[in-house]
């Protein structure tokens, strides 16, 4: 199931970009960047020992600029790929904190938490989201496509939160707007899916989440 990637890929890129909009001044270190690039360039290689010096590549890049978004999420990434779970959950945090009014890292580190067998923590997570996410929804016009992403996203994180009725309704309203089939069909697809295959595909989307 594909569809889960599209829903939820904002959580990275989109809100990733978003944060440097509201950073006019932001410039990233040409250093960093250099570690950074060289990072994601030895981790091609699908080495292990190869992406454990790209990790630490990433570490010398956030440690010379701690808001360098980008080298945390390639972190994140290759941390995840090892099974490094507790490295992984730390960097997780870092980049909720890099965006903290961004509710979809909240969702990330719920979900994440909640595989490692921390429920009531990651439950803590989707609540924040949830109040992030109707607050925001509060501040833009219903027919844009910023408010039709995120009150699906905010959609996916009621099924996380066990309010499957009210997300999947949410759900089929946005499905009976769309024009284009494939997208109408994928999201009527993905209502019937359960909170459980939810997190399974989550879980597929970033690699398997190993246990802490």
């Amino acid at each position: 199931m594909k569809l889960v990637f599209y829903l939820l890929a904002l959580l990275t890129f989109i809100s990733c970009g978003q944060t440097e909009k509201r950073k006019e001044k932001y410039k990233v270190d040409l250093k960093a960047q250099e570690l950074n690039n060289r990072g994601v360039k030895l981790a091609l290689t699908l080495n292990e020992d190869s992406i454990l010096k790209a990790i630490s590549m990433l570490d010398q890049a956030t440690k010379i600029q701690p808001d360098y978004y980008l080298a945390h999420w390639n972190k994140f990434i290759y941390q995840n790929q090892l099974g490094l779970t507790k490295d992984a959950l730390t960097t997780l945090k870092d980049l909720e904190k890099l965006t903290p009014e961004n509710p979809d890292w909240k969702v990330e580190l719920g979900i994440f938490m909640e595989v490692n067998g921390d429920s009531l923590k990651a439950r803590e997570k989707y609540v924040e989201a949830d109040r992030l996410y109707k607050s925001i929804l509060d501040t833009l016009t219903s027919k844009t496509e910023p408010y039709q992403m995120i009150l699906t996203n905010r959609a996916v994180n009621l099924k996380l939160l066990g309010y499957e009725n009210e997300g999947d309704k949410i759900l089929k309203e946005i499905s009976s707007k769309q024009a284009d089939t494939t997208l109408k069909e994928l999201f009527e697809c993905f209502v019937t899916m359960t909170r459980k295959e939810l997190i399974e595909n989550f879980k597929q989307r970033n690699g398997k989440y190993p246990n802490l």
